[in-house]
């Protein structure tokens, strides 16, 4: 807030030097393109600030607009910023725009086709807790091809739809699109939507950056989004995107899921050292058709119910979009998870789903108490989909994914007591499963530490589970191999009064060596 103040006091007193040092009655109006809204020559208004920001910015050169500290209403209308514009306020304790809560129909801030060179920064967006679906906060969605723009230190809040939406297009994707340090409260309020309402959407950008933003509470469907329709094995995808260090706390409940952070069809996508909390459905971070993703240190506290996945989730390739890549080299390392879920059809804590290749998960932590999982696990890896509709390629991808260091326990008095920490299913694949390592984690509480289980014909091959410490769980490792199958044990401690190695279907393919559970050796 000081750093605010003291910025706007800086400017302004540029403005005063500029005119010779003159500190009396005279009110600066503007000088080399910057334009000061007080109520003198621009109004404090809708058109007063559009009159400055047309003053100010025609569209080629550089200009700024800084608007007065105080309340300006405007009404039912939005703003038109030009490009090659930075308009600010003097704060967002200080300079605050509203618009009608009941008949508003426009958004704050919009900007026209290619969107360019753009800065919103240091003010509140109030929108009195309006219903329409057309006021959001900072709309450049007609902008075919946005770069350059930044929004910073904006407060946007009680708004009908999205907070901020500046999107690009498949033809025509923008490029270095920042969000930094805003706050969106209770946005999303738009009644009868039933699409996806965003606290940010940034989809079809290159060298995006979302961060030390909080997000909390309204409607919210989805806190973070970055999507495409151009697949990361495509010429040009859309590249490099970093979700950092925001808060995403309190989305409630909706008709058409969401989640915390999406991200997909993309490739280089860092999501990093966000805080997420009370997400009731949806994922805390979502990846689909991601090349080259990193989810880390992150922290999800889930205290409602998670209906699509859980709080972290590498998504199968979504079969309506023809020929869909799978995701590969992703790492999931060091997150913190809490689950305090409710729901029953949590699939996992965290879910790699259908066919993916190179995905390691390392150093997690997850606390679980939870109703027992709908036919998953708190780490859980489902390889493999038969889908003709999704990349030939892709599936053949069911290989490279590493699984060590975490820990995982399931705390008193859960009824997930039932589950198995750490899940390995092939199902349905055309391809097999290959390369799979489970090592060095830590399982505590549950009915079995490691489970395997090839359904399908074409079974599993060199897999190593190894050096886990599952002797606090009723069993320690389970096997279920009704095809063929390699897999490779060793260390694998037993849990006292016995449950070491249970087998339904061992085919004559696996192999045991000494240390194991039950300590079988070759």
């Amino acid at each position: 807030m000081k750093k605010a103040i003291a910025a706007g006091l800086l400017l302004l007193l540029l403005l005063l030097i500029g005119c010779g040092g003159n500190t009396g009655a005279t009110t600066v109006v503007s000088l080399n393109k910057i334009v000061y809204v007080d109520g003198q020559k621009y109004a404090l208004s809708a058109s007063g600030v559009q009159a400055a920001l047309n003053a100010a910015c025609n569209g080629t050169a550089p200009g700024a607009v800084l608007i007065h500290p105080g309340t300006i209403s405007l009404g039912r209308t939005g703003l038109i910023v030009p490009n090659n514009c930075d308009v600010g306020g003097w704060g967002q304790d200080w300079t605050t725009l509203t618009l009608s809560s009941s008949a508003a129909t426009s958004h704050f801030f919009n900007a026209s086709n290619n969107a360019t060179n753009i800065r919103i920064h240091d003010m509140t967006l109030d929108g009195g807790g309006g219903m329409s679906v057309s006021e959001g906060c900072i709309t450049m969605n007609k902008a075919t091809s946005p770069s350059d723009i930044t929004v910073e230190r904006v407060t946007c809040q009680n708004a009908g739809a999205s907070a901020f939406n500046v999107t690009g297009t498949a033809a025509s994707p923008g490029q270095r699109i920042k969000f930094l340090s805003n706050r969106i409260i209770n946005a999303g309020l738009a009644t009868g939507s039933t699409g996806q309402l965003y606290g940010i959407l940034v989809s079809f950008n290159s060298h995006v950056v979302v961060s030390d933003n909080e997000i909390a509470g309204g409607a919210v469907t989805t806190g973070i989004s970055a999507f495409s329709s151009i697949n990361p094995s495509a010429a040009s995808p859309i590249v490099d995107i970093q979700i950092i260090g925001n808060r995403i706390r309190g989305l409630p409940f909706h008709t058409t899921p969401g989640g915390a952070i999406d991200i997909g069809r993309a490739r280089q996508a860092v999501v990093s050292n966000n805080i997420i909390s009370n997400v009731a459905q949806g994922a805390c971070v979502l990846f689909e058709a991601v090349w080259d993703g990193s989810i880390s240190g992150n922290s999800c506290m889930v205290t409602d119910t998670v209906l699509t996945g859980g709080p972290i989730v590498v998504k199968t390739p979504d079969t309506t979009q023809l020929g869909e890549v799978a995701s590969q080299d992703i790492s999931i390392t060091h997150n913190s998870i809490d689950d305090n879920s409710a729901a029953a059809t949590t699939n996992a804590d965290i879910g790699i789903n259908g066919a993916q290749s190179g995905i390691t998960i390392a150093n997690n932590t997850i606390s679980h108490l939870n109703q027992q999982m709908a036919g998953g696990s708190p780490i859980f890896l489902q390889l493999g989909t038969d889908d003709a509709n999704i990349n030939a390629a892709s599936q053949n991808f069911c290989n490279m994914i590493s699984v060590t260091g975490n820990t995982i326990v399931n705390r008193p008095g859960s009824s997930g007591a039932n589950d198995t920490a750490i899940s390995l299913v092939e199902m349905n694949s055309n391809c097999v499963p290959d390369h799979i390592v489970i090592a060095s984690n830590t399982a505590k509480g549950f009915m079995t530490g490691v489970g395997w289980s090839a359904c399908d014909n074409n079974g599993l091959t060199h897999v190593y589970i190894y050096n886990n410490a599952v002797e606090g769980n009723r069993n320690g490792i389970d096997g279920d191999g009704r095809s063929y199958a390699t897999v490779f044990y060793w260390n694998n401690p037993a849990p006292p009064g016995g449950g070491g190695l249970v087998s339904n279907f061992m085919p004559p393919e696996t192999f045991f060596s000494g240390g194991n559970a039950d300590g079988l050796t070759p």
